[in-house]
């Protein structure tokens, strides 16, 4: 059975991402005026993830979501896999 599929569509609280698809360790990412989709493995238990997520949608000002994903690069918990057409 495949994992959960989680969609946020974020385009109208984010300035730089549209959408973020988590299933499983992969996550999927629209970057705004972007319409590639970016393939990434999350290292990291996706639960902290999705809380993140969460908690960026109920308030947007609660977590800078650019920071959370450059130090999520940096500490290699977000690995970028391939980007799709």
């Amino acid at each position: 059975m495949p994992a959960k599929k989680h969609t946020f569509d974020i385009g109208e609280l984010s300035s730089a991402i549209d959408k973020v698809v988590v299933q499983g360790s992969k996550v999927f990412i629209n970057f705004s005026g972007n319409e590639k989709t970016y393939e990434y493995k999350w290292k990291a238990a996706s639960s902290q993830l999705l809380s993140v997520l969460n908690g960026f949608v109920e308030n947007p000002e609660s977590v800078s979501l650019g920071r959370f994903y450059n130090e999520s690069l940096k500490s290699e918990d977000l690995v970028q896999i391939t980007t799709i057409q």
